[in-house]
């Protein structure tokens, strides 16, 4: 009887034991299901992270390039008017020199207008095998002062220039319509590649010309009285008599 009691207790201790052994086990295959899960969302969310950033970086790479060229001139012209206020203080009675307007220079107010201008034009040109257009700080500042002259004086719409190639675009009020590259390649469609001189648009032939290297965009803004002026600057210049065929090509369908 005594064996019996005991190998009743054996054996209740051990199905107790194998129990306890089954439901550990099962906690521990959750814990690894839900760490494993907890893994894998992580890494989607490290993929999603990265391919945002890429994209990001993709879109904005170009921009942030502009903004640190600009951003360094404008440093070094401030530290031109440094030495010459330094300088100016020894002669105190001498007459000052008028300053420049504030949109004569290059800002950051319309930075990402000329940034997708200056992308928008060279997207055309890959459409007609043209190497893309350098951003020229040098051009922007001439484009900006001339677009504050131009929109002043009203002489914007059949203004040239020996040195540049020139294309404007006027708006009453920028914030209902901005439509540049709409403006300028109208007409697109009319074009014979035979006969070009006689049938493409000006400003259209300007974007694409093969020959052109440079490109500086200026905007500026009056508010809804005055409107708004955008002038794009081209080096060297396109449109040149008897160069149509050599530097205007069919676009890729």
């Amino acid at each position: 009887m005594l064996i019996f009691y005991n190998n009743y207790y054996i054996t209740l201790i051990l199905s107790i034991l194998f129990f306890r052994y089954q439901a550990l086990e099962n906690g521990a295959r959750s814990d690894d299901i839900a760490s494993l899960s907890l893994v894998h969302n992580d890494e989607s969310l490290r993929n999603i992270i990265k391919r945002d950033t890429k994209i990001d970086y993709n879109a904005e790479v170009k921009e942030n390039k502009y903004q640190r060229k600009i951003l360094a001139v404008n440093n070094r012209n401030n530290q031109k008017k440094v030495v010459k206020k330094k300088a100016s203080k020894k002669d105190s009675n001498k007459r000052k020199p008028k300053k420049d307007s504030t949109e004569e220079i290059i800002h950051e107010k319309f930075i990402h207008e000329k940034f997708a201008l200056i992308e928008l034009c060279n997207e055309i040109r890959r459409k007609h095998h043209s190497p893309e257009l350098k951003f020229s700080y040098k051009l922007s500042e001439e484009a900006q002062k001339l677009a504050v002259k131009l929109l002043k004086t009203k002489k914007w719409k059949y203004y040239k220039n020996s040195k540049y190639g020139v294309i404007t675009y006027f708006t009453p009020n920028m914030e209902i319509e901005y439509t540049p590259i709409n403006y300028w390649t109208k007409g697109e469609t009319n074009i014979n590649y035979k006969n070009l001189e006689k049938t493409i648009p000006p400003d259209y032939a300007q974007i694409v010309w093969f020959s052109s290297k440079q490109i500086g965009c200026g905007i500026t803004d009056k508010g809804p009285k005055k409107g708004s002026l955008t002038v794009c600057l081209f080096y060297p210049k396109g449109n040149i008599k008897n160069k149509y065929s050599k530097n205007i090509y069919k676009p890729i369908k």
